[in-house]
């Protein structure tokens, strides 16, 4: 009877102590809902409007996880803004061009975790790298001299005097790095974010084509080139508007 009574204690210790497990797993699982819900819950997908030194454009990202997402983007940039220099006391020109299409993706890092798991809305910083192709590769312009040149008593205008048009040439295809920082607000449905990076273009190639009395600045094309040498990349600094699909 001694041993019966022994065994059945035994079996209620144990059925407790199984009790009182599953007791605490259960308020474990029930408190731990919430955060669970917190670390998965985010941004799907989401659509921003771009705007910086590649134009203006549209960006497409997926998340793929809670920390990398895909990003594609299509931009268009024109630029024509004339420049004023003066050089040995005459009064000079820059007329420069560019004008391209752009487009390629990039993968986002978002590397910050928080205790609870991440969590964009808090610490949004993004690490990026990409590939991207640019239609135009050519940075063109044309310089001249405002008031043209006085030879003896015969005034010329700036076309007569001479007019240097000059091309830089890049590569299309363009290698990318960078920094993001994104913000949520409006209950993590509407954004704003900042890029900062750069693009590797390659090393610029020089051509120029002077006229009339400029004719001999032609020849300074190669130093132009040897002086443009370390001028192989080129910065990205944008500001994006988005909206996420949660």
């Amino acid at each position: 009877m001694a041993k019966r009574n022994d065994t059945t204690n035994t079996h209620k210790v144990r059925n407790r102590i199984h009790g009182t497990v599953l007791g605490l797993c259960c308020l474990h699982l029930f408190v731990s809902m919430p955060l669970f819900a917190q670390k998965t819950e985010g941004a799907k997908e989401r659509i921003s409007l771009a705007a910086g030194t590649s134009g203006v454009g549209v960006v497409y990202s997926h998340f793929l996880s809670n920390e990398i997402a895909i990003s594609g983007m299509a931009s268009y940039m024109s630029w024509n803004s004339a420049v004023h220099s003066h050089i040995s006391g005459e009064s000079i020109q820059i007329d420069p061009y560019l004008q391209f299409i752009q487009f390629g993706s990039q993968v986002d890092f978002y590397p910050i975790k928080l205790a609870k798991g991440y969590d964009r809305n808090v610490l949004p910083l993004r690490l990026s790298v990409g590939i991207y192709y640019r239609t135009n590769s050519t940075y063109s312009g044309k310089a001249y001299l405002v008031n043209g040149l006085t030879i003896g008593e015969f005034p010329m205008n700036p076309t007569e005097s001479g007019i240097v048009n000059m091309k830089i040439i890049t590569g299309h295809l363009m290698p990318y790095m960078g920094l993001g920082y994104d913000l949520n607000f409006g209950h993590g449905h509407w954004g704003m974010g900042l890029d900062a990076g750069v693009f590797y273009h390659g090393k610029p190639k020089v051509e120029m084509i002077s006229t009339g009395l400029l004719s001999d600045v032609s020849q300074n094309a190669q130093q132009i080139e040897n002086n443009l040498n370390d001028l192989r990349w080129y910065p990205q600094i944008q500001i994006k508007f988005f909206r996420n699909i949660l």
